[in-house]
């Protein structure tokens, strides 16, 4: 649902019955029954924690840096480009390595391998 409207000096939300009304300036822009704005809240929640995540990047990149330099193997937030700074930052970042001294830089590749052995024969 799109509602465009201008800026707006004054918005309020009112209750009449079972209906919800969103007022910007005295005009009614929507009216809703209480199961569809449960709908809208929860659309609204998660654009605003969408954008809440687009505004705080660079201090999520920085937060996930901190823990990949520290062994965790994670970092806070799903967005590429935030998981590819924090790598970066975790890597090159100097200020992150003066803010965490006792760990040293290290760089593994591959991954570890297990071999499967059969059991010890049991001796007498």
């Amino acid at each position: 649902m799109s509602i465009v409207v201008p800026k707006s000096r004054e918005f309020r939300v009112r209750q009449e019955a079972d209906r919800v009304l969103f007022i910007i300036d005295g005009q009614v822009v929507c009216d809703l029954d209480w199961k569809a704005t449960d709908t809208l809240i929860a659309a609204l929640r998660q654009k605003k924690l969408l954008a809440e995540e687009y505004a705080k990047a660079p201090q999520i990149a920085r937060d996930s840096a901190i823990l990949l330099r520290a062994g965790a193997r994670m970092v806070l937030s799903g967005r590429k480009d935030i998981t590819e700074e924090a790598c970066k930052m975790a890597a090159h970042d100097r200020d992150l390595r003066r803010y965490m001294p006792s760990i040293k830089s290290q760089e593994s590749f591959g991954h570890p391998v297990f071999e499967i052995k059969p059991p010890a024969e049991k001796q007498p």
